[in-house]
C-alpha cells in the first residue's frame, strides 16, 4: 500500500500578499507629499508624520480616531454575535488604514510619498513653510524636502497632459501671471525633460496667451515629479522664496554656519590629532617668511659679486676641477693638473698678457 503524507493546509496566500503589497505603493489618482531624506527612511517617515500632523491640527483640528466601543456591545455568545464582532474588527482595521496621512513606497532610494485625505495639500505645505520661514526654528533632522502633489497619474505623455489640462484650469484660466516649470525625474528613461516642459507650456498658453515665463521668482511654479511609472503634478506659490521647500535652508542653516560650528569645536580642543591652533601657526609663518627674505637677499648679493668679477669665477671653477682630479687618482703627488675647458666667450688674463708681449 502506498502511504502518502496528507497535504498541509496553506494559510499563506500569495495573491493576498501581492495585493497587500500593491496597495502600499504609489498609485494614480491620489494626493500627498513627496519627501526626500538623507539615508534614514524610517526616521524620515516618522518626522513627516510629526510635522504634518502638527500643522494639520492647526488648520483642520485633531484627527478623529475610529470608535472601538461599538464593537462587541452584545452580551450573548451566539454565533451571529461572534460574526458581528469579526466584521466590526475588520471595519476598524480598514478605518485605521485610511488615516489622514499614510506613507507609500516609491521603490526609490531616499524618496518617500505620503498620501493624504486632505483636499488641498498645497495650502498645508504653504502654511508650514510660512511658519518655518518666520520662526527660523529647525524641527526635522532627516527630512530634507517636502513637495506637495495635487494629482498623480501614470508616467505617460497622454496621461500627463490630460491631468495637467484639468489642473491648470484652476490657476491659469483667469488673469495673466508669470510661471515656471520645475521637472524632476527619478528612475525613468521614457520621458524627456525638454519635451514635457514644452507641451506643458503650450497648455498654459492655451489658457491665456498673456502668461509669461519667468525663471527667477515667478508667481506660480508648476512642479512635475516623475517617480518610476507615476507622475505627480502641483502648482505652488513662493517656491523660490521658501528655498524650494527645503526644510533646512528655510531655517537659515547654510554650509558656512556649519563650518563655523566645526571650527569653534576644534578651537576648544587644541590638542586634537593633526590640528594646530592659530597661536602656533602665526610664529611659524613669520619665521618662514624671514628665512625666505634672508635667503633671497644673500642670493642677490652673491650674484652681483660674481657678475662684477668674471676672473674670480674662472679661478673657482679651475680649483674645484683640480681637487676632483686629485681625489680620484691614487697618488696625490703624481696627479696632474687638468684645466677645465675654456669658454669661447670668456678671455683669460694669461692670453691677454701673451698678446701684449
Amino acid at each position: 500500500m502506498n502511504y502518502s503524507k496528507p497535504k498541509r493546509k496553506k494559510y499563506f496566500s500569495s495573491k493576498l500578499m501581492a495585493k497587500k503589497n500593491r496597495d502600499l505603493f504609489v498609485k494614480p489618482g491620489i494626493k500627498g507629499f513627496v519627501c526626500t531624506c538623507n539615508g534614514n527612511e524610517k526616521q524620515c517617515i516618522r518626522e513627516s508624520y510629526n510635522i504634518l500632523n502638527e500643522y494639520a491640527d492647526q488648520l483642520y483640528g485633531e484627527e478623529k480616531k475610529p470608535d472601538e466601543s461599538k464593537s462587541g456591545t452584545s452580551v450573548e455568545d451566539d454565533v451571529m454575535d461572534e460574526f458581528q464582532k469579526e466584521v466590526d474588527a475588520m471595519k476598524s482595521q480598514t478605518a485605521e488604514k485610511t488615516r489622514r496621512f499614510q506613507a507609500r513606497n516609491t521603490d526609490i532610494i531616499n524618496c518617500i510619498f505620503v498620501e493624504t485625505t486632505l483636499n488641498d495639500p498645497v495650502s498645508l505645505v504653504h502654511h508650514m513653510m510660512t511658519d518655518l520661514f518666520e520662526m527660523k526654528q529647525k524641527k526635522v533632522r532627516f527630512l530634507l524636502r517636502m513637495v506637495p502633489i495635487e494629482a498623480t497619474c501614470r508616467a505617460f505623455m497622454d496621461d500627463i497632459l490630460k491631468t495637467a489640462n484639468s489642473l491648470f484650469e484652476k490657476y491659469f484660466s483667469n488673469e495673466p501671471t508669470t510661471y515656471a516649470i520645475m521637472f524632476n525625474k527619478r528612475n525613468n528613461s521614457n520621458l524627456e525633460r525638454d519635451v514635457v516642459i514644452e507641451k506643458l507650456a503650450a497648455i498654459v498658453q492655451e489658457k491665456n496667451k498673456e502668461h509669461k515665463v519667468r525663471l527667477n521668482n515667478p508667481n506660480l511654479t508648476i512642479i512635475v515629479e516623475i517617480m518610476r511609472k507615476i507622475c505627480g503634478i502641483a502648482v505652488v506659490r513662493d517656491y523660490y522664496r521658501f528655498s524650494k521647500f527645503n526644510l533646512h535652508s528655510i531655517c537659515g542653516i547654510d554650509k558656512t554656519e556649519i563650518e563655523n560650528v566645526v571650527k569653534a569645536e576644534k578651537a576648544k580642543d587644541p590638542t586634537a590629532k593633526g590640528e594646530a591652533t592659530d597661536e602656533t601657526e602665526e610664529p611659524f609663518n613669520d619665521c618662514e617668511a624671514i628665512d625666505q627674505a634672508d635667503h633671497s637677499a644673500d642670493c642677490k648679493a652673491a650674484s652681483e659679486d660674481l657678475e662684477g668679477d668674471s676672473t674670480a669665477v674662472d679661478q673657482m671653477e679651475r680649483k674645484s676641477a683640480t681637487e676632483k682630479n686629485i681625489t680620484s687618482s691614487g697618488d696625490c703627488q703624481t696627479a696632474k693638473k687638468i684645466d677645465p675647458p675654456r669658454d669661447s666667450t670668456t678671455v683669460d688674463d694669461a692670453d691677454v698678457t701673451e698678446k701684449s708681449e
